[in-house]
């Protein structure tokens, strides 16, 4: 509650209503216990209660509230850690698969919808093994910003591992994923990524799934799009494939390879 209270008002506001309350207490106690032991209350006696506080209390205020913001700064920077990757600065595995949770609890709940993308960028090893791991690390990272700067507020933007992220889309059906993916890709795909004076080139495969009624966890949903994506990667890379019935499966590959 002080927290709040210091967040709300600020160190001086805080420290001055702080003050303010111990005067008020210093005053009372000083009066209180000179009438049980006197009979009557002095005006030095009142002097004294109100000077005392009025000099020590805005010192320890200041001091103290000032430990009170940096503790509350280490603790947002601490859980920052804890649901960030630390190279890209998207939201890491582990947190990701929380907020989906959260989103497929949401959707079965009041029948919304939300589609997942995941992608990998292809041939991301040959960048590594041509130019060096520094150079990979600079792909993974403007390649996050990009996808960052070109999401909704509400979309969840995360490093599942290595060179595959995912996007938790909501309030997307399988069209308008397909489509937000689709721009993903190709903005990508017109992107050079400068490094040592050296411009590099990469493209993304990408699986897309949508929530309906029948998922039963975030497992089925990660499967599918995992299933997509590997669609996608066997049908020539740099390409979206949306994931479909088993059955449907040959022609969304015969129909990604007619449409490049």
């Amino acid at each position: 509650m002080l927290r709040k209270l210091v967040r709300r008002l600020g160190i001086a506001k805080t420290s001055a209503l702080v003050t303010i309350v111990a005067v008020l207490f210093s005053v009372g106690m000083s009066v209180g216990i000179e009438f049980i032991i006197h009979g009557g209350v002095s005006a030095q006696v009142i002097v004294f209660a109100i000077a005392m506080p009025v000099l020590i209390a805005p010192i320890f205020n200041y001091v103290f509230l000032r430990l009170v913001f940096q503790l509350e700064d280490l603790q947002a920077q601490l859980h920052r850690m804890t649901i960030t990757d630390e190279l890209t600065g998207a939201f890491n595995r582990r947190h990701w698969i929380e907020l989906a949770e959260l989103e497929l609890a949401r959707a079965k709940r009041y029948a919304g919808v939300f589609s997942i993308l995941s992608f990998d960028v292809d041939n991301f090893k040959r960048i590594n093994d041509t130019f060096g791991h520094a150079a990979g690390d600079l792909v993974l990272r403007q390649l996050s910003h990009i996808c960052m700067s070109n999401s909704r507020e509400v979309d969840v933007f995360a490093r599942y591992g290595g060179e595959e992220f995912v996007f938790l889309l909501p309030e997307m059906d399988k069209e308008q994923a397909w489509l937000f993916a689709e721009r993903i890709r190709t903005t990508i795909a017109q992107t050079r990524f400068a490094f040592s004076q050296v411009e590099i080139g990469i493209t993304l495969s990408i699986g897309v799934t949508t929530f309906h009624s029948t998922i039963s966890d975030l497992n089925c949903l990660l499967m599918q799009v995992d299933q997509a994506l590997y669609v996608a990667k066997n049908a020539g890379k740099d390409r979206t494939i949306v994931a479909q019935g088993l059955d449907d499966l040959a022609n969304s590959i015969q129909a990604s390879l007619s449409a490049h």
